[in-house]
């Protein structure tokens, strides 16, 4: 009867609208699950918005990608890791900003890794296993050069230069007779 009076003297109040009353399970935080990455993965969401503000998720947004980063830390991946995989080159206009976040989520989830491979303990002195260690020595060639060998006292070079001549001298000796 109040809008019929309104209605005659041509007001119209606005109407306001209404947010839709949230629901008990979406009024509240998400839950912990159980699973020991759970906290890790709300706190990696949550905190998307200070790198990217078009990143600010809803708590229904959290609560359903919660579980593919959940998958990411499962595989082995670090916070870092998956943090970059959904913020490193994102276009300009994101429209559905939970929408592009499952997709990267999913579609760039990295393989389990392997597990360790087991080093076996090694026996007895662990200085008597490793390489023979040379002293350094002076190059006798005249090059000045230190280096570490197990016999002789000249270096790759010298040696080298030093055969060469030898193969002249002995290739002029030789025609010479």
């Amino acid at each position: 009867m109040e809008d019929a009076a309104r209605a005659e003297d041509g007001v119209f109040a606005a109407s306001e609208p209404t947010a839709p009353e949230p629901t008990a399970s979406e009024s509240a935080e998400p839950q912990s699950s159980g699973s020991e990455h759970h906290d890790k993965a709300v706190a990696l969401l949550v905190g998307l918005r200070r790198t990217d503000d078009r990143f600010t998720l809803s708590r229904r947004d959290i609560r359903r990608l919660t579980p593919a980063v959940i998958a990411w830390f499962d595989n082995g991946a670090s916070v870092t890791a998956v943090h970059h995989a959904m913020t490193a080159n994102v276009p300009a206009l994101v429209e559905h900003p939970a929408g592009f976040l499952a997709y990267r989520l999913r579609e760039l989830l990295p393989p389990t890794l392997p597990p360790m491979p087991v080093v076996p303990e090694r026996r007895g002195d662990p200085e008597a296993e490793a390489s023979p260690s040379y002293p350094m020595v002076d190059c006798a060639g005249g090059c000045n050069r230190a280096f570490r060998q197990p016999e002789g006292t000249w270096c790759r070079d010298c040696r080298a230069e030093r055969d060469r001549r030898t193969a002249e001298a002995e290739a002029v000796c030789g025609r010479a007779a």
